[in-house]
């Protein structure tokens, strides 16, 4: 598994300013997968954005999560277990779930290592799918999406080469042999956001976090950039709202 930036060190701004995924998309990954949904697996679950729509269209959700304070904040529900572990070493039943999600986390797996179990924990015709946020849309204000990149390429510089070169979700399901019918699907989820809501969205990915760790200064360094990104986003904005696609991309595959 790829060494990742940790999110723990603002686990509130993640749970706080990344969405839940849309009901019409999470409604769509509970009808590709077989009866009758007993189980779902989140794994690589974060705080929950993906969890929380399982929850709803399954009988019992299994999240698996190797940052201890994000798992800390995953919903609490008695149909949830939280286990505190990594894609590649987690325990889960095997041939039990009728579906599996990695939602802003295959790319930090050892694919090698982690599809096997995943493939291991479906049950016959049971999914998997793997899905991230393609860059941001901006439709409006003029200029924001200029903002935007220039902040984001700042704190790629710091970023592992192995994440900016790392290949699409479907390529990676359909070079494993565990894994038929490997497909990719893209899917929008529009919104309106202040300035502030969207350079807090920005503060929790990859980038920021390798970002926030290479200048040693963790989460304080993120709360720097968000304030500057939200200064200059409220320059063009003044103040309204910005409308903006976030594409959630990847790709699904059957055991």
């Amino acid at each position: 598994m790829l060494e990742r930036p940790s999110y723990g060190l603002d686990a509130a701004r993640y749970q706080r300013s990344r969405p839940v995924y849309p009901d019409a998309f999470m409604d769509w990954l509970a009808s590709e997968a077989p009866l009758p949904h007993d189980l779902a697996i989140d794994v690589g679950a974060g705080t929950g954005q993906a969890t929380m729509g399982l929850l709803t269209r399954f009988a019992r959700v299994l999240a698996i999560e190797p940052d201890r304070a994000m798992a800390q904040l995953l919903p609490i529900c008695d149909r949830l277990q939280t286990v505190l572990g990594a894609a590649e070493s987690a325990d889960a039943p095997a041939a039990s779930a009728s579906l599996v999600v990695a939602a802003s986390a295959l790319h930090w797996f050892d694919a090698g290592r982690a599809l096997p179990r995943i493939a291991g924990w479906l049950r016959p015709k049971g999914a998997f799918a793997a899905f991230s946020y393609a860059p941001i849309r901006v439709h409006h204000p003029y200029g924001a999406g200029e903002i935007i990149e220039r902040a984001i390429s700042r704190w790629r510089q710091h970023q592992d080469a192995r994440i900016r070169l790392s290949r699409s979700a479907v390529d990676i399901l359909r070079d494993f042999s565990g894994f038929r019918d490997a497909r990719p699907f893209h899917r929008a989820d529009d919104h309106a956001w202040t300035a502030a809501e969207l350079a807090s969205f920005l503060g929790t990915t990859a980038a920021a976090g390798v970002y926030a760790r290479a200048t040693q200064d963790g989460a304080g360094s993120v709360e720097a950039e968000v304030d500057r990104l939200t200064q200059d986003l409220d320059q063009v904005a003044y103040g309204a709202k910005l409308d903006l696609t976030l594409m959630i991309e990847g790709a699904i595959a059957f055991v």
